[in-house]
């Protein structure tokens, strides 16, 4: 019984490891753009293609002087 589930753990963790690191690049892009990359690495995790895609087409923040 245990080894019917083994492919699926390793899997499972595989899936897991790599979305933690391809969610680095979403939170780079803003990062470098001047938003918050813990922020963006959360949003990022949670929906990567959508947050790679709003990373990219971000706008970098203006400095204000004051």
């Amino acid at each position: 019984m245990e080894g019917e589930f083994a492919p699926v753990v390793i899997m499972l963790i595989v899936y897991w490891v790599s979305l933690v690191f391809l969610a680095l690049i979403p939170a780079s892009i803003a990062k470098s753009k001047g938003r918050g990359f813990l922020l963006w690495y959360l949003y990022s995790y949670l929906m990567f293609a959508i947050a790679l895609v709003h990373a990219i087409v971000l706008r970098p923040r203006q400095e204000t002087a004051g």
